[in-house]
């Protein structure tokens, strides 16, 4: 709170207000801080066989694809899927 003529507080105090901007200031670039962590995390795994092999992506036709070979693509889609379908089938059993 500010103080007016008579020393009263007052809704706007400087200090306050100064705790406050500092408060978001560091809040701000906490998050900027991890948002940077978070890319560059992403980035990194980007770079790498989404099957697990260990090898660099590959870029395909598109200029993109998550795996290293059209082999390990298949392999990959077919393990998602395979997932999929057990979580659906996991569903179906609680609903019923």
């Amino acid at each position: 709170m500010g103080r007016n003529y008579i020393l009263e507080r007052t809704i706007a105090d400087p200090r306050t207000r100064a705790v406050h901007k500092t408060a978001r200031k560091r809040a701000k670039v906490k998050r900027l801080q991890s948002e940077r962590a978070a890319t560059a995390a992403y980035l990194d795994r980007a770079r790498w066989c989404a099957n697990g092999c260990g090898k660099p992506v590959a870029t395909g036709e598109n200029g993109w694809t998550p795996c290293c070979s059209e082999a390990c693509h298949g392999q990959w889609v077919a393990v998602v899927a395979a997932h999929f379908d057990s979580q659906q089938a996991r569903r179906a059993r609680r609903t019923v």
